[in-house]
């Protein structure tokens, strides 16, 4: 099987990069796989999952917020605001994470700063839904 490349990309650094078979990719109509000889493409992203396949298996889950994704027959860029490395993460880790944003929120007097921490909250609960509802 012919693989191809796939980047991910926060405008901090290059977070991944990685030689796959095939990568799941969570398109905002639905999530859609790409393989070498895709079409090109240029896809808006929800957050979600993408997921990376080395010979049938997964061997990485990220977590990623809204981007877009850059598709060629060789390769696949991936450019976000955030993402997070799942398989670095427990429930138990994502949960006081998540008390944590919950207590800061309570406390903030700065209506801006609510907003940013309401966003943080609502990716750390997604993230938390997609580690325990993986399917793949």
């Amino acid at each position: 099987m012919e693989t191809m490349h796939v980047e991910i990309v926060t405008p901090e650094q290059l977070l991944a990069t990685e030689t796959v078979d095939m990568v799941v990719l969570p398109g905002v109509d639905g999530d859609f796989a790409v393989a070498h000889g895709h079409s090109a493409l240029i896809a808006a992203l929800r957050p979600g999952l993408v997921i990376f396949y080395k010979n049938g298996v997964h061997i990485k889950r990220l977590f990623i917020d809204q981007g877009i994704s850059e598709i060629t027959p060789t390769m696949c860029r991936i450019l976000v605001s955030q993402a997070v490395d799942l398989n670095n993460l427990t429930a138990g880790d994502l949960d006081q994470k998540i008390k944590d944003l919950k207590d800061e929120i309570k406390v903030s007097q700065n209506k801006e700063e609510q907003e940013i921490l309401t966003h943080k909250l609502t990716f750390v609960e997604s993230q938390l839904v997609s580690l325990s509802n993986t399917i793949y």
